[in-house]
């Protein structure tokens, strides 16, 4: 196999990125991927920085290691996404620009870093509990089906049961209002 030269990011990135797109286009779930020391050599590396690359990977949840066995694709890996989650006021009837710039700022970030990332936007009618919106039902059902690898809450509310799942899936929570993780 012919080796591409590689850029000016780190190492374990790229190689991150290059398995990501052979993960997610050509491997089925519970693959086997090669050894570290045999991707070493094929990406001319050390064997630190493959393992940086896995672990990022495992991280994201594409990957799962087990040890003395080796690496294999996890269960919904083309699927896996850290979900940005957002709530609307129905009395402005749209996002403020600039929660709409953070947001696509964190977005670009997260898919830099090589993490894809799912917008839910949703809307709680005044007076509403938070957590009540179609944005909340629809990252419970994902955090239930497992797709779910990080979770960032933006001008809303954690709400116990929200905290719960993401607890029981192993999933990290990041809100911008202090008072937003009160629940953990």
């Amino acid at each position: 196999m012919a080796r591409r030269p590689l850029e000016r990011r780190p190492l374990h990135r790229q190689i991150a990125d290059r398995l990501r797109t052979e993960i997610v286009g050509q491997h089925e779930v519970g693959t086997r991927l090669p050894s570290e020391a045999a991707l070493a050599e094929r990406f001319d590396v050390s064997l630190v920085t493959v393992r940086e690359a896995l672990s990022a990977l495992a991280q994201a949840g594409l990957l799962e290691r087990r040890h003395g066995s080796g690496t294999y694709v996890a269960g919904h890996a083309a699927d896996r996404h850290v979900a940005i989650v957002i709530e609307m006021d129905l009395g402005a009837n749209q996002v403020p620009f600039f929660q709409f710039q953070v947001v696509r700022h964190l977005e670009s970030c997260l898919v830099e870093a090589g993490c894809p990332a799912r917008l839910y936007v949703g809307s709680t009618p005044p007076g509403s509990r938070a957590g009540t919106s179609t944005s909340a039902k629809a990252v419970l059902e994902a955090l239930a089906a497992g797709v779910v690898s990080g979770l960032i809450l933006f001008s809303t509310r954690a709400t116990p049961d929200l905290v719960q799942a993401a607890a029981a899936a192993g999933v990290p929570i990041v809100g911008d209002d202090p008072g937003a993780l009160a629940h953990t």
